[in-house]
């Protein structure tokens, strides 16, 4: 069937699209923006009578939609209207899919190009983040950024003798606040694997894609995120399964990189201590001492929390934006010291049956299995990467509870799944 495009708002569409991709890494109010001018431009991309007909290659898009309509549903039975309304907007990028389903359809050249942009907008805040942190380590900036001052001491205990400008490169002093550790590294193992999905034409840029590999693996590093170290092993594990000539070969390169990467988290201290040192000394019980809560057994009260507050809201959750009245009712039952009761439950596949019950964490298991089944029957290993990293991380942290985190799955998802006809 021939195509009839608007070219001036299709030329807009494209461009915005590309442009959110390219402000999410640092600021997803800017990427909103610039979603909402996409928005406006697609809808006069193409023909409605098109637009149904794209809608109809790409059925599933309704999986997405059905998990927003969750939400909507959740209103009706939330007892904070307020936090509802809220948390519905928070997943208003939801709708992503549909709209780029029956928008203009991008060439490869303009999704390679949306993808490479997200890469080199990621080198540009990586870079930013190092320079304001040795600024601030030059200038004498050497406070703790990273730990309560309970988790401080113990981390002096065993690292009297680091160099304190570990401090300031590592974890939450590194990104400035500019960005949460766990998101930025997530990033960073999707655009690894972008580097080495798209081919490199020449030397030049085959030698610029290793400099940038070499980067983003010593910044997951030293941004110290447990679940982003985890994501880059599997990730870089799967690349070389996959683009390894035999399994000698691929069993050789294995065994060197996870060699490297071992001895890259005992090279860094903060890293050694949150990986290792912190979890081994950490009782997998509640602790009486306040000031023996930590980073590893806070997981635990948040994820036993969210499990309680099952048990109490039924099939149906909490309703909308529900969450936090039901995990800070379990967490006024212990004392946490220096750390407050509003944490959500640090756990995706939970936060997500809390508040909208069962058929929500259908959904959601929904929303990452069907495009692993795309990804792996079309044979796409970018996208069966974007979807390991989401639902990996989504073990330890509500990926999909923050703008940087659905923003970025779904705008990826939409990019690599419905940005083209499938005539």
């Amino acid at each position: 069937m021939a195509t009839t495009t608007n070219i001036r708002a299709s030329a807009v569409y494209v461009f915005a699209f590309i442009a959110m991709l390219v402000l999410l890494p640092w600021s997803y109010r800017l990427s909103t923006y610039a979603i909402i001018v996409m928005s406006i431009a697609g809808l006069f991309s193409l023909p409605w009578k098109e637009k149904l007909q794209r809608l109809r290659e790409h059925p599933q898009v309704y999986i997405f939609l059905f998990f927003y309509l969750l939400y909507v549903i959740g209103l009706f039975y939330a007892q904070n209207q307020a936090s509802a309304r809220s948390g519905l907007e928070q997943k208003l990028s939801l709708i992503l899919p549909l709209l780029v389903a029956t928008s203009v359809s991008f060439t490869e050249k303009q999704q390679r190009t949306g993808a490479m942009a997200f890469v080199y907008s990621t080198v540009a805040l990586t870079v930013a983040c190092f320079t304001l942190s040795i600024i601030g380590w030059s200038q004498g900036d050497i406070m703790n950024h990273n730990f309560d001052s309970h988790t401080l001491a113990r981390f002096a205990d065993v690292h009297s003798a680091d160099n304190p400008i570990w401090m300031r490169l590592s974890y939450v002093a590194f990104v400035n606040n500019m960005i949460d550790p766990t998101y930025l590294s997530m990033y960073l193992v999707l655009s690894i694997a972008i580097l080495f999905y798209f081919p490199m034409e020449n030397k030049k840029r085959n030698t610029l894609r290793w400099i940038i590999t070499g980067w983003f693996f010593i910044v997951v590093i030293l941004l110290s995120s447990r679940i982003g170290i985890l994501l880059l092993g599997l990730v870089a594990g799967l690349i070389i399964l996959f683009k390894s000539e035999s399994k000698t070969k691929a069993l050789v390169y294995l065994f060197a990189f996870f060699a490297v990467l071992i001895a890259s988290i005992f090279l860094s201290p903060v890293t050694r201590f949150r990986m290792i040192e912190e979890p081994l000394s950490t009782p997998m019980t509640f602790p009486e001492n306040p000031t023996q809560w930590n980073s590893t057994n806070l997981r635990l009260i948040e994820w036993s929390g969210g499990i309680e507050g099952i048990k109490h809201a039924g099939i149906l959750g909490t309703g909308t934006g529900g969450t936090h009245a039901a995990l800070q009712n379990y967490y006024d039952q212990f004392d946490l010291g220096d750390f407050n009761n509003g944490y959500n439950a640090h756990n995706q596949y939970i936060e997500t049956f809390l508040e909208i019950g069962i058929a929500g964490f259908l959904t959601l298991l929904a929303i990452f299995l069907f495009p692993l089944l795309y990804a792996w029957r079309i044979k796409n290993n970018l996208l069966l990467y974007l979807v390991l990293i989401v639902a990996g991380a989504s073990l330890t942290e509500c990926v999909l509870e923050r703008a940087f985190g659905i923003i970025f799955y779904m705008s990826f998802i939409s990019l690599f799944m419905f940005t083209k006809s499938t005539e």
